[in-house]
C-alpha cells in the first residue's frame, strides 16, 4: 500500500492544469500549484477529507510565493546580509 506519486497526481490533475507538483521522498505531504486559481478552488472542495488507500486527505492552502524560487542575486542584495569588514 505504498503511495504511488502518479495516483495522486492524478487526483489533482482532475480539476486543471497543474503547475508544479512536489512530493518529496517521505510521500506524507504533497505541495500542488495549479495554473489558474479556479482550479486550485475546485480541488480544495473538490478532495478535502476525501480519501486515498483508506487515509484522509487533509488540504491547507499554502502561503503564497511558496514554490517561487529566489534569485541569488536577490539574497545578495538582501538588507538582512552583512559585509565582511
Amino acid at each position: 500500500n505504498e503511495t504511488n506519486v502518479g495516483e495522486i497526481q492524478q487526483m489533482f490533475a482532475k480539476f486543471g492544469s497543474i503547475d508544479k507538483f512536489v512530493l518529496p521522498p517521505s510521500k506524507t505531504m504533497a505541495l500542488v500549484l495549479f495554473h489558474e486559481k479556479k482550479c486550485a478552488k475546485r480541488c480544495f472542495t473538490g478532495l478535502a477529507y476525501k480519501r486515498y488507500k483508506r487515509v484522509p486527505i487533509y488540504l491547507e492552502w499554502a502561503p503564497e510565493n511558496t514554490m517561487v524560487k529566489v534569485s541569488h542575486e536577490s539574497e545578495e542584495n538582501s538588507p538582512d546580509q552583512t559585509e565582511d569588514a
